[in-house]
């Protein structure tokens, strides 16, 4: 048995738990969970096993969870900007410093440091400023690495467009049709990005 079908059960068991114990927040949740799992793999954050194995036990003895999350950009934010002005909160009760990357892609595997080894906490501050006006159309990653003082590292990632270039787009079909006893038209398009399609017509 392996993968998110057999995971999800177990994870939102886990949950029921720990909001049986206070009336933590969704966000809170996840933290406890992601700064609570067993590293395995490669360490810290991977592909593979993402913030690690659950362990219950450790979940259900937090009283104080750590908070790590971009406020923005949001995952999959896209801009044609210059400028992405990247809001952070990072709280732990066993924080011991913290570090901004970007890289290139859905997952990088070269970073760019933006901020290296910080020893602030801080709710909901815009910490970084990015340059992104030499940055070429694509997908990027931010994270945030928040090492603790019980030896683990948490991390949290975002993904972020660039997209300068107009979409291509194709009128496949259009063909009448009928809303409930109105007369429309039914059309497609096909565009070589995501889009949303607005139609016009007399």
């Amino acid at each position: 048995i392996s993968g998110t079908s057999a995971s999800a059960p177990f994870v939102s068991a886990a949950s029921s738990l720990i909001l049986s114990k206070q009336n933590f927040t969704n966000e809170e949740i996840k933290q406890i969970l992601k700064s609570t799992s067993d590293d395995i793999g490669e360490s810290g954050w991977d592909l593979r096993s993402g913030a690690g194995r659950l362990n219950l036990f450790k979940a259900l003895s937090v009283t104080a969870p750590s908070i790590i999350k971009f406020n923005f950009p949001t995952q999959d934010f896209a801009t044609l900007g210059n400028n992405v002005a990247i809001n952070a909160t990072v709280l732990s009760p066993y924080f011991t410093n913290y570090s901004l990357e970007v890289g290139k892609g859905f997952n990088p595997t070269e970073w760019e440091s933006l901020i290296s080894n910080a020893q602030n906490q801080f709710a909901n501050l815009e910490i970084f400023d990015l340059d992104v006006s030499s940055y070429v159309d694509t997908v990027y990653t931010l994270r945030l690495i928040v090492n603790q003082t019980n030896g683990r590292t948490l991390e949290e990632r975002i993904n972020f467009h660039i997209d300068r270039t107009s979409p291509l787009a194709d009128l496949v079909s259009v063909i009448p049709a009928y809303y409930g006893d109105k007369t429309t038209v039914l059309a497609a398009m096909y565009t070589n990005e995501p889009c949303v399609v607005r139609m016009f017509y007399r």
